[in-house]
Formats: structure tokens, sequence, C-alpha cells
């Protein structure tokens, strides 16, 4: 239920009021990591079947440097990955059980 808000605390429900997916215990970044990298590859997919090519429209430079064009599809499967890895070294409890 946690991912609803709603966390159980010593056989009693309350609303969490913690924001952000990787604020509390309970919460984890791995349901909105998988979440950004399925939409980002699905919107890639979507350019690549309807127009033939993904639309890189974000291009970044100063003087001579210049950053590798990309778009948003791209921005969402590496900030689901970088979730997906944050996820990953968070120390997690073993739930107890309540009688």
């Amino acid at each position: 239920m946690a991912a609803l808000g709603v966390h159980r605390h010593r056989g009693r429900s309350r609303a969490s009021s913690s924001s952000g997916c990787c604020a509390g215990a309970a919460a984890a970044c791995t349901a909105p990591g998988l979440a950004l990298i399925l939409g980002g590859a699905l919107g890639n997919l979507w350019d690549r079947i309807t127009i033939g090519q993904v639309v890189d429209f974000l291009l970044f430079h100063w003087r001579e440097w210049s950053y590798p064009a990309f778009n948003v599809a791209d921005s969402a499967i590496t900030v689901g990955a970088a979730l997906l890895i944050v996820d990953s070294f968070r120390m997690r409890r073993p739930e107890s059980q309540e009688s």
C-alpha cells in the first residue's frame, strides 16, 4: 500500500506525508524508475515507427564544445536508470512480522 501513500505502523494505517520517490523507507525508486525507462523507450519506438527516425532536438553547446543531441525520451530513460541505481544502493530492512 506504500504506492498509494498509506503506510502500516504498529497495526494502524496512516497517510504518508513524505514527497518524492525515495523519501520514505517504504517508498522505492524502482517503480518510477522503470516507468520512466519504459515511457522513454516507448516514446523513441513511437518516433521510429511513425516517422522512421528518432528526433533529437535538444542540443547544448558552448564555444567549441557541444553535448550530443538528445530528446525528452532519452532524458526519461537516463533519469529512470539513475533512480534504479540509487535504489540499488539503499539499505533494505526486513519487514517485521506483526501479530
